[in-house]
């Protein structure tokens, strides 16, 4: 098993929380001193970068996920391969059973229109 930590889980969720509550409180502050217009863009650039670092940490995470459930899959196909082309075959072969049963079935239903 792979002892890396998640890029989600570089900072504490608690540090994650008093680290917002402080961006939050110093906004408030802000705002109720009345700032110029200007100031409100400053606050606008902040909110977007927040956005950005948390679609990046999003991103990051996914990527983190995709790499573990990659690996999963691959550790049982590496150890007995035989036994997953079996597995692979035979899940193959009863989609194919399925959708021919679909098909002949839509056949034979527009066949008895035609003839009816």
């Amino acid at each position: 098993m792979i002892n890396e930590s998640s890029p989600v889980q570089t900072m504490s969720t608690e540090r994650q929380a008093e680290r917002g509550d402080e961006v939050m409180q110093r906004l408030t502050r802000e705002l109720e001193r009345g700032r110029s217009v200007a100031d409100d863009s400053r606050i606008g650039e902040a909110a977007s970068w927040a956005v950005d670092k948390a679609s990046g940490a999003l991103q990051a995470a996914a990527l983190y996920l995709r790499d573990q459930a990659a690996a999963m899959v691959a550790r049982p196909i590496r150890r007995d391969p035989v036994r997953a082309v079996l597995i692979a075959a035979g899940v193959g072969a009863v989609a194919m059973m399925l959708v021919s049963m679909k098909v002949r079935s839509g056949a034979r239903t527009v066949e008895r229109r035609v003839r009816g």
